[in-house]
């Protein structure tokens, strides 16, 4: 397969998921009102989706981080170098 024909082949996926996303419909009833294969654009739908999701991901410059509470229940503001801590002393609870 040609480069020109998967980047035309993605265009058109493209354009069809974002003519589906403004029509309120749902995925099935656009494909029938476009004869096209649900199948096929459910996994195009996901596809662009994850794309979407990675492009953001990579844009932000930012890492999604979870703080969890450490072993003795505290939570991660009492944890050293976050507010309320002085330098020098064990964080509250050590």
């Amino acid at each position: 397969m040609e480069k020109t024909d998967k980047i035309d082949r993605q265009r058109f996926w493209q354009n069809h998921f974002a003519a589906w996303q403004a029509s309120n419909l749902t995925q099935k009833a656009y494909c029938h009102a476009h004869n096209l294969r649900y199948a096929s654009f459910g996994y195009w739908v996901r596809k662009l989706r994850e794309r979407s999701q990675e492009h953001s991901r990579q844009g932000s410059g930012f890492v999604p981080v979870t703080l969890l509470p450490t072993r003795d229940g505290a939570g991660a503001t009492q944890r050293r170098g976050y507010p309320g801590h002085r330098a020098g002393e064990p964080a509250a609870g050590a």
